[in-house]
Formats: structure tokens, sequence, C-alpha cells
């Protein structure tokens, strides 16, 4: 039943051009789902499709970023108990398809957002370098990074204002140095993106706090 809703979401999110009210209704189905092991009691995780996952990724409301950001969150905790569980009991097997799905999406949110290394080689979205370099964007590298991404831009934007009100030209890049990088986590933090929040202190190696704006074998 499952993956036959994840069939459907994602030929409905396609036929409806990605609509806002769909992926709302698909990210409540799954985040449901992804608590299906811990909430219920029941030996199954399933991890949203393809077409499911990167609409939700790509979307330009920062609420579906966010959303997506705790379901996978809780994917990781979901399956960390399942594991556990599984080598104490050995009553149940969760597939090692399903480890592979969730890794699969966790290095893409991680490399594209934290990493800023959207296109590069071995990443899922692929283009040529020629187009790319057509395209005349700036680096675009970093497109979908916590501040050039479409749902994050008006708040990196708004931070920037806020910590340089004197500067004329707006370099966002500046955000990246140490101390406006971790007073921009904060910021970001503060205005409600708590599925962000534990998504990154779950996944980066040292844990982010308002503190702390970077992981030891993570590179921005």
């Amino acid at each position: 039943l499952v993956h036959f809703v994840g069939r459907l979401a994602s030929v409905g999110l396609q036929l409806e051009g990605c609509h806002t009210l769909l992926l709302s209704f698909v990210l409540d189905f799954y985040g449901t789902v992804c608590d299906t092991f811990l909430k219920f009691g029941l030996p199954l995780v399933v991890m949203p499709p393809a077409g499911v996952f990167y609409p939700a990724f790509f979307a330009a409301d920062p609420i579906s970023l966010d959303r997506l950001a705790h379901i996978m969150h809780r994917y990781r905790v979901n399956l960390t108990s399942a594991k556990n569980q599984e080598k104490a009991t050995e009553a149940f097997h969760i597939s090692r398809q399903t480890f592979q799905e969730f890794n699969h999406y966790l290095v893409f949110m991680v490399n594209c957002l934290w990493n800023s290394r959207m296109f590069k080689p071995g990443m899922d979205v692929q283009l040529s370098e020629e187009l790319l370099q057509k395209s005349n964007v700036p680096q675009y590298w970093t497109r979908f990074d916590l501040i050039h991404h479409p749902a994050l831009m008006s708040y990196a934007f708004d931070f920037h204002q806020k910590c340089w009100p004197g500067r004329k030209e707006m370099d966002l890049n500046s955000i990246k140095h140490l101390k406006p990088w971790r007073w921009y986590l904060q910021y970001l933090f503060n205005q409600g993106f708590d599925g962000l929040k534990d998504f990154f202190q779950s996944n980066i190696n040292r844990q982010l706090t308002v503190d702390d704006g970077q992981g030891d074998s993570q590179q921005r």
C-alpha cells in the first residue's frame, strides 16, 4: 500500500507541476510513514520514491524543505532503532535496499545544503559542464545550499542586511565566513526550521549548536 501511494504521489506531482498543496498532503503521508516502526511497532520502513523526494527538496517554499528534513531525520531515528533491535532479537529484518535508499538521499541533501556540491560528479542531478557554463549562473554548484536554495534565499538576504546594514553590494558568500555562518545558522533555526535543525544535528559529524556551524569532516 505504501509503495502504491508513493507511485501515485509521484505521478500526481508530475501531472500537477509539483503543486504545493498536493506536496503538502504527500509530506503528511510520509510524516506518518517515516515513524511506522517506532510509533506503531511495525517492522516496516519504506522510503519515499524519487518522484516524491526530489520535488520536496527542490520546492521553492521553505516549509516543504523543512518538512522533508524532519522526515529524513525521523527515518534516521527509526532505522537506527530498527537496526539495534534487529541485532538484539533477530525477529525481523530491514532490507539493505532501504538503508541504501536512505543513505543515498542523505548524502544528496548534505552535499547540496551543507557542502555546496550541487551538479558535482556522482550527484543524482547531472548536467553537462558545457550546459552549466552556458547558463552563466555564477558558482552554480552552490545554488541549492543553505544560503542560495530558492526556499531559503529570502532569509539569507534578510540576514545579510541585518548583519551588514551599511553595505551597498549584496555578497551572500560573505555569510560563509566562520562567525557569520554560525550567526546565520542560529538565525535560520530561530525562524522555526526545527526539521532542518534536527536533520543537521543528527547527520553532521560534530553536532551543530548555535555556537558551532561546521562538522569536522564536512566542507561547505
